[in-house]
């Protein structure tokens, strides 16, 4: 597959990096609605690939 996006990564490879380096939180669990919230440190991107 190309490469996405602006850091030249595949989607395969996004995959793994959106399963392994994010970090979510559940910010608000309050009333009917819930939002979720996902953390990435843009210094794993440079060092990842």
């Amino acid at each position: 597959m190309p490469p996405t996006g602006g850091y030249g990564y595949t989607l395969s490879e996004c995959a793994v990096i959106l399963g392994s380096a994010v970090h979510y939180t559940i910010p608000n669990l309050a009333g009917r609605n819930v939002g979720v919230a996902a953390k990435l440190d843009k210094a794993l991107l440079r060092t990842a690939h």
